[in-house]
């Protein structure tokens, strides 16, 4: 470790704790930290990262001296660091091989992403639930299970098909007319897929249990 006088102080930005870095280079590679000193570390990138205005971008260096190591070298950190900033409402995003941002409220609407992960995730357990060799073989409660996965996973693919996903857009934007609920249009959506008529407004909720409500 250098000398006090030979190290320089950097503010990651002017609300976050002035923090001496280290040199990476000579800290050995089997130190391990202990977990209490993980959590602080963890706590540290979250204060960081929640500091962060809507579209402000923090490099991995300036993280790095956050916490007084390379943060590059422990993604498990700055994960559970990103997760817990999610929990409270800040969307944090990784800039690739640069840093992380703080998305603004029009990339917050954008998950279109986490819908491409989510369909191969369904495709991939639909290919796995579908690959039993012998389906008479299996108890009742596995062929149930197996043919309820086999159902969720199918329709989880299905809906977020692009066509599927253009296709809800219409349903959203002529509910958002309508001035209806977040739930109403949730539900128009499942009835519009699942060949019902679709509910719009109030009459939503009056009709469940209820044919007889005003239909679109």
């Amino acid at each position: 470790m250098k000398d006090d006088d030979e190290m320089s102080t950097t503010t990651t930005k002017s609300n976050i704790i002035e923090m001496t870095p280290p040199d990476f280079e000579k800290i050995e590679s089997s130190t391990k930290p202990t977990i209490q000193a993980r959590r602080i570390e963890t706590q540290q990138l979250i204060t960081a990262l929640m500091s962060l205005e809507q579209g402000e971008r923090i490099s991995y260096d300036d993280l790095s001296q956050v916490i007084q190591r390379d943060v590059r070298g422990v993604p498990h950190l700055l994960s559970a660091a990103r997760r817990e900033c999610a929990r409270q409402g800040t969307q944090i995003d990784c800039i690739r091989a640069w840093g992380m941002i703080n998305a603004t409220d029009r990339e917050r609407a954008d998950a279109s992403g986490h819908i491409r992960a989510l369909k191969r995730a369904a495709t991939r357990g639909r290919q796995r639930v579908h690959s039993v060799v012998d389906f008479d073989a299996l108890p009742p409660e596995a062929k149930i299970r197996q043919q309820a996965h086999a159902a969720v996973l199918g329709a989880i693919e299905s809906v977020a098909k692009s066509s599927s996903l253009k296709r809800i857009s219409k349903i959203a934007e002529a509910d958002k007319a309508a001035k209806i609920s977040q739930e109403d249009v949730i539900r128009s959506t499942l009835a519009a897929f699942s060949g019902k008529p679709r509910v719009v407004g109030t009459i939503a909720s009056k009709s469940q249990g209820n044919d007889k409500g005003e239909t679109k």
